[in-house]
């Protein structure tokens, strides 16, 4: 009996012993962390969507609040800098990203690349800074909205279309706009190009006037675009990482790469979009053509920069 009790407090000791020594090693990680002084790099390539499509490369809400939080997580990461590559897309996924930029603590510097334009440039404004090669691609503010109507595409097919409604507009994306229709789009269209240019009067600290004249959709070169108060400086990333750590009041930082995701959770990614992809290999062509005239074609307003893919 005595023995048995020996053993359970032996045992106890040996445990209490073993979390005394993880602790303390994780309590002196901890403050190993917080001595170091890095700058951590997030790549943020293609077009700005709501979800990650199949096999391409984007930019969403949730990739960027998971690189993000990596980043805020570090006590070793001081500031961050992304590293922007795209030519825009949707208006609702670039707007919750610049929420999430805007509540992220730390320093944050953009390093834009070949493109950073329309919706690029939008998710690039609520940085503390800018930072532009001299080639980049950028500016384009402006808001497009694109329709197809599919009946043409239906008669080819030998597709007999009844449309069964209820609501006078629900039809629009089947069939030509009416005067009306196209009137009331259009001040959607303005009501979100308003914001676009508020936004970068705001963020900017740039005068309304002056981005009004701007904001025709054009595009600038990063120099252009440094003259005109768009972008703070010209350089790549070593230029973008330097004026991170001057923000941040860091001397000598060491730049650091934000991980890519995991195996693992490459694997999840690509198990939820499995059915998709053998959706695609199994349904007939044409069906997926017609699916893809319903979806991707509903008057969504998109901040994108024509003919950069």
């Amino acid at each position: 009996m005595r023995r048995g009790v020996l053993m359970v407090m032996v045992c106890l000791l040996i445990a209490v012993f073993a979390t005394a020594v993880f602790v303390f090693f994780s309590w002196q990680r901890e403050l190993e962390l917080r001595e170091r002084k890095h700058v951590a790099v997030a790549r943020l390539s293609g077009t700005i969507e709501e979800a990650q499509p199949m096999f391409e490369a984007a930019i969403t809400p949730m990739g960027v609040e998971n690189k993000l939080e990596r980043a805020a997580e570090d006590p070793s990461v001081r500031a961050l800098v992304l590293r922007i590559n795209s030519p825009g897309g949707s208006v609702s996924a670039a707007q919750q990203i610049v929420d999430i930029i805007e509540d992220f603590e730390k320093p944050v510097v953009v390093s834009m690349a070949g493109t950073a334009a329309s919706g690029g440039y939008h998710i690039s404004a609520p940085a503390d800074g800018i930072v532009a090669l001299p080639a980049t691609t950028t500016g384009s503010i402006g808001v497009i909205m694109v329709s197809m109507n599919p009946m043409g595409l239906y008669e080819k097919l030998g597709i007999d279309i009844e449309i069964i409604q209820a609501g006078e507009h629900k039809d629009m994306s089947y069939r030509p706009f009416t005067e009306e229709e196209k009137e009331w789009l259009q001040e959607m269209m303005d009501e979100h190009h308003e914001r676009f240019v508020q936004h970068v009067v705001y963020y900017r600290d740039l005068e309304q006037e002056f981005v009004e004249g701007i904001a025709t959709g054009r595009i600038f070169t990063g120099t252009q675009a440094r003259e005109l108060g768009l972008v703070d400086k010209i350089g790549g990333i070593d230029e973008a990482v330097a004026l991170a750590a001057e923000i941040a009041g860091l001397d000598d930082p060491q730049r650091v790469e934000l991980p890519r995701p995991s195996l693992l959770e490459q694997l999840l990614s690509f198990a939820l979009e499995a059915p998709t992809l053998i959706r695609k290999a199994f349904v007939p062509e044409e069906i997926l053509l017609l699916e893809m005239a319903e979806e991707k074609f509903l008057l969504e307003p998109r901040y994108e920069l024509e003919n950069v893919r």
